[in-house]
């Protein structure tokens, strides 16, 4: 595999991003506090593990940060309530920690907020509890997710698009499945596995799944949708018996040609879809919901 080959891979940008991130953390962090370095490090590590563009990178480091900062403040605050309580401090530990694993999915910020309050209550219960430690925690914090953006903006940027591009890929292969074999013994496996790609389609938008900052444009929002009724329409064909063979096989053709839209990529000319010609209501409305699908697409 050749040099550039090899760094257009989204691993090997990915991997070369963390480095870069982790290794100015750990300096930076260093420089604020040489006990404390670590909270950069983690700080820098987590917004770009996992994340699939530049945007969900963003809006994960506002959400660690404006967690943190919450957090620091609601801790304050709290741990100097609770002193002298150990009992009700245990308890509040133990209920912080569960409302963090309760919000790890659907609210990441959310979840930093309640383990940040842990800690100060932590803190407290131990006798070590000195506000400048949360603060310096926020400190290391900012820095670190500054350090992260600044590594996935700079180093082999992965641009929203992209990300979107290939997940829409997937999501139109198995699409054209689903349709295939709807109705069919073995239409359930289509089913899932367009199921996966809705999901792995929908979380490259970052700012779709952790929610709160919307760094996502509203053209690929519109298009995010667009692919999550068609996917809603196969479901509900399936659920009522299925598509006659010749109503699947020309939704799949239509499908197919977007697959080779998305293939060529942008700059393409985009012919328009045909207006939907299928007698049965349901094969109507999966034509009219992939046709809004190319509307979109020729939109972003």
């Amino acid at each position: 595999m050749s040099g550039p080959a090899l760094f257009q891979r989204k691993e090997v940008r990915r991997t070369l991003q963390v480095f870069v991130a982790a290794t100015a953390a750990v300096v930076a962090g260093t420089l604020i506090s040489p006990q404390r370095w670590y909270w950069a490090l983690i700080a820098a590590f987590i917004v770009g593990v996992g994340a699939a563009s530049r945007s969900e990178v963003m809006v994960k480091a506002l959400q660690r940060v404006g967690g943190t900062l919450f957090g620091v403040l609601a801790g304050i605050g709290l741990a100097t309530l609770v002193a002298g309580h150990a009992w009700l401090a245990v308890g509040l530990i133990f209920t912080c920690m569960f409302l963090a694993f309760y919000a790890f999915q659907a609210a990441y910020g959310t979840m930093i907020f309640f383990i940040t309050l842990m800690l100060a209550l932590l803190y407290g219960l131990l006798g070590m509890f000195q506000p400048h430690l949360l603060v310096l925690r926020l400190e290391e914090t900012a820095v670190g997710a500054a350090i992260g953006i600044a590594a996935n903006f700079l180093v082999l940027p992965i641009r929203q698009g992209e990300a979107f591009r290939e997940k829409l890929a997937d999501f139109l292969d198995a699409l054209a499945d689903a349709i295939g074999r709807c109705g069919a013994a073995d239409g359930d496996r289509a089913l899932h596995r367009l199921q996966a790609a809705k999901q792995e389609l929908r979380q490259s938008l970052g700012g779709v799944k952790r929610g709160w900052v919307p760094l996502v444009s509203r053209k690929y929002l519109t298009a995010n949708r667009a692919a999550m009724r068609c996917a809603y329409l196969i479901r509900e064909a399936a659920r009522s018996g299925g598509l006659e063979r010749a109503d699947a096989e020309a939704i799949v053709a239509m499908v197919d040609r977007l697959r080779s839209v998305v293939a060529k990529g942008p700059g393409e000319e985009i012919p328009p879809l045909p207006e939907p010609d299928r007698t049965n209501p349901m094969a109507r409305a999966i034509e009219r919901a992939v046709g809004r699908l190319d509307l979109r697409l020729r939109q972003l």
